[in-house]
């Protein structure tokens, strides 16, 4: 399924939202294209934002509305969408704008006691990107995420448990996000 090709998208969304009763629905495709500033294409922004940002919004609106009560929707977005980017303008922009979405689908839908949520990720050992990264691991837990630590809080927000949580993002990042690197190295200083 090509997530980058909005016709296909729509048919795909129109067909399955039919064909299957849906109480649980993740957007989990994403693309990050590492351009530099002076290189990066408005093809490369496009079809970023189409799989990235579109794609999830064209899914929550074909079955968002079919799901019964109790039914959850998550996206994964990414903690590049709280800093700005040097190489990956175009993530960073789609990965905010998911967290904008998934708070104005939570609105929308929950009347319908459909809850909308959004995991933030940040170095997870997936195999793509984070190999040359090992050596600089920089979390305060000492180490990057594995899949299985996402996938159980993807499990969480879909399940019974977080019945009472909606339009929120929960950052899973070991820290990351917490620490000032300037003031890290500054500490290390000290020895």
């Amino acid at each position: 399924m090509d997530l980058a090709n909005r016709a296909k998208t729509v048919e795909f969304a129109h067909q399955i939202r039919n064909e299957f009763p849906f109480s649980a629905l993740v957007n989990n495709a994403g693309i990050l294209e590492k351009e530099p500033f002076e290189g990066m294409t408005l093809d490369a922004w496009d079809r970023t934002l189409e799989v990235n940002i579109t794609a999830p919004l064209i899914l929550a609106q074909a079955i968002g509305p079919r799901m019964s009560p109790g039914s959850s929707i998550v996206n994964v977005a990414s903690t590049d969408a709280y800093v700005g980017s040097f190489r990956g303008i175009a993530y960073s922009a789609s990965k905010a704008a998911l967290l904008s979405a998934t708070r104005s689908l939570a609105n929308v839908l929950g009347p319908r006691g459909v809850r909308v949520n959004a995991v933030t990720p940040g170095w997870v050992d997936s195999g793509i990107l984070t190999e040359s990264y090992e050596a600089e691991i920089l979390t305060p837990l000492g180490r990057n995420g594995r899949p299985e630590d996402i996938a159980k809080i993807v499990t969480f927000l879909l399940s019974p448990d977080a019945a009472f949580i909606t339009g929120a993002s929960i950052v899973a990042d070991g820290g990351y996000t917490g620490v000032d690197y300037f003031m890290m190295k500054e500490d290390q200083s000290f020895g």
